[in-house]
């Protein structure tokens, strides 16, 4: 996400490159004023509106869509902070990503 931030080409690495089309919306969503936590560096930002993006995108799925209207299905979205060996969960009600914490009751 640091690379699709500064716009930064990665033509030894196509793969990457592919990859990383996924996030431009994400990037523009964060440059726009979309963020959920502003204490972070952007290239955080986008990952973690990446994140609720997928999430988004994985309902529009017909099998995912009738098993979450069952209430056979709950999807997560999961944060990881790579530098601090950190993973976060995705809160709606908070509109937050919370660490996930072995001292944190429940």
């Amino acid at each position: 996400m640091k690379a699709l931030a500064q716009g930064l080409k990665t033509p030894s690495c196509p793969h990457l490159e592919s990859w990383l089309q996924y996030g431009r919306e994400s990037l523009r969503q964060v440059r726009e004023g979309f963020v959920i936590n502003p204490l972070l560096p952007e290239h955080d930002q986008i990952s973690q509106v990446n994140v609720l993006q997928q999430m988004q995108h994985i309902k529009s799925y017909p099998f995912v869509q009738k098993r979450l209207e069952a209430k056979k299905l709950r999807i997560h979205g999961w944060w990881f902070d790579i530098a601090q060996a950190n993973v976060y969960c995705y809160e709606k009600e908070r509109h937050q990503f919370v660490l996930i914490d072995e001292k944190r009751p429940g």
